[in-house]
């Protein structure tokens, strides 16, 4: 069977953990922090199991990391986030971009992924007006505010002030 898509030699379907080979080729790739958390994690090559540190992604179809001690440290200076079960809910993004680092066991630089130390911040879409309806109703159900929402989305003045007047009103119903 031959498939469309070229592929990373090291890329497989039965991975289950974010690798280098499942990165874009060029550029980062940005994602969302779920929840972080310690898990027992079984090694495919030696079937042992070990305790790992998970990152996981509220995106839809994304692995979660093992998050080494490394970006373990740049997890915490992009989010500020000093705690690994205090990650959940809060919506960070993170950067994600390939590298290399020297295994001991193999001897040799092997693909990683890595985290940006710093989040840079994708271009953020636009705000349509016919979409503020529902921008109000995220920014109530998520319990955030229109500077969590400013995270996600762009807008304009005018939208701002018309968010305001319909999360002032939603507010004054409850």
């Amino acid at each position: 069977m031959s498939r469309s898509r070229k592929d990373h030699l090291l890329w497989s379907p039965k991975k289950n953990y974010l690798g280098n080979w499942d990165l874009p080729e060029n550029g980062d790739l940005t994602l969302t922090i779920a929840s972080g958390a310690w898990e027992i994690v079984k090694n495919p090559t030696t079937n042992k199991e070990e305790e790992k540190r998970i990152i996981r992604f509220v995106e839809k179809g994304y692995k979660p990391l093992i998050c080494n001690a490394t970006n373990a440290k740049r997890i915490l200076s992009a989010t500020g986030i000093t705690y690994l079960p205090d990650l959940k809910g809060k919506n960070k993004r993170i950067n994600l971009y390939k590298d290399t680092t020297y295994s001991q066991a193999d001897k040799m630089n092997v693909p990683c992924v890595r985290v940006r130390s710093i989040y840079t911040s994708p271009e953020l879409p636009e705000l349509e007006d016919s979409g503020i309806e529902s921008a109000v109703t995220w920014i109530l159900k998520n319990k955030t505010n229109i500077a969590g929402f400013k995270k996600i989305r762009k807008e304009t003045p005018k939208q701002e002030k018309e968010l305001q007047k319909l999360i002032k009103i939603a507010n004054e119903k409850d």
